[in-house]
């Protein structure tokens, strides 16, 4: 159904997966999916696993709700939200613990959690993807320049402040 909507209504589209994506993205990478919780996290190994997700199914939800699955650990989807800010929030306030990329974690300033108690999480898939026909040669330089900006986060301690400053071309319009 997705590919569906994305080949009749979007021509450049940005997704992130938990496997690798059936259809070819002009651009993908791979991100670990980490768990984030606050500093007053404590998760009774008798009780279900509080999970924190965006509203809609996505892939940081499927691989958590997986992973807990297959070690045999029970969950509760304790809050949902449509928006990152809400969702960090009630991580930071202690309603549970989420899973997001490890780049959107440090981004984000959410706090990673190491040494969970809780089972690894795979790789995610992420993708720049071009509708077919259309102006392709215009779409396939906008998804170009959006892999160009694209800038691997790192944590504060290991980051040289000219890293932080990502590259930008300018160019006149044709």
């Amino acid at each position: 159904m997705a590919r569906k909507q994305f080949q009749r209504d979007l021509d450049v589209a940005l997704a992130v997966t938990e496997s690798e994506p059936p259809i070819k993205p002009r651009h993908t990478w791979r991100r670990p999916a980490v768990w984030v919780r606050s500093d007053s996290t404590r998760l009774d190994p008798q009780r279900p696993v509080p999970l924190v997700s965006y509203a809609e199914d996505c892939a940081c939800q499927r691989v958590s709700i997986a992973a807990l699955r297959q070690a045999g650990r029970r969950f509760e989807l304790v809050f949902t939200s449509r928006s990152l800010a809400s969702l960090a929030a009630a991580v930071e306030a202690g309603f549970g613990i989420m899973v997001v990329p490890r780049g959107r974690a440090i981004k984000d300033e959410l706090r990673i959690w190491e040494d969970a108690p809780l089972p690894k999480l795979p790789d995610l898939y992420c993708g720049i993807f071009v509708r077919e026909g259309g102006n392709r040669q215009t779409v396939d330089r906008l998804a170009d320049q959006l892999a160009e900006l694209r800038i691997e986060p790192h944590a504060a301690d290991d980051q040289d402040p000219a890293e932080l400053i990502a590259p930008i071309r300018a160019s006149k319009a044709s």
